[in-house]
């Protein structure tokens, strides 16, 4: 049986460009909008490339997949087996806010559940959570604000469910 592609579509029509791309930007936000929203997508595929630094600290530049070597404390990493630096998402929720939206964990829980970091790295391929329609939100793991960005070009594509 031949295995068929999946028809990886770049997500558009979401207000916000596509591929997502900042540069020579000084971030005070906690999370970074990088597509507001979808329907009947099953998976997200990402794809980023950039380089940014935590201002008046010496961990240097961070590319999407982190600094390794860095040191910071544990406590600090949103996602703790991923580099500091690298690039991290999280899905739903509020630019401002670091935990789950809702106060109630759906049962049984989602692999990826909403307000929860996870890498994205240079390169990554979620399932979404059942009925999730977006936001995604991206930010750097473990630094400290403000972020200098000297570039940041996230590519979001999905795909349809039935595939």
């Amino acid at each position: 049986m031949p295995i068929s592609p999946i028809p990886w579509t770049i997500l558009s029509g979401t207000a916000l460009a596509n591929p997502f791309t900042i540069t020579n930007v000084t971030v005070t936000v906690p999370w970074i909008l990088a597509c507001p929203s979808w329907r009947s997508i099953t998976h997200l595929q990402i794809a980023a490339s950039g380089v940014w630094r935590q201002e008046g600290d010496s961990t240097g530049d961070c590319e999407a997949d982190g600094r390794q070597g860095a040191s910071v404390p544990i406590e600090q990493l949103a996602v703790t087996d991923c580099p500091p630096g690298a690039l991290i998402g999280k899905l739903g929720g509020s630019s401002a806010s670091l935990g789950p939206a809702s106060g109630t964990t759906p049962n049984p829980a989602p692999l990826l559940a909403e307000g929860k970091a996870f890498a994205i790295g240079s390169f990554c391929t979620i399932a979404l959570p059942t009925g999730c329609i977006g936001p995604l939100y991206v930010a750097f793991n473990g630094l400290k604000l403000p972020v200098r960005v000297n570039s940041l070009t996230v590519t979001i594509k999905g795909a349809p469910s039935g595939t």
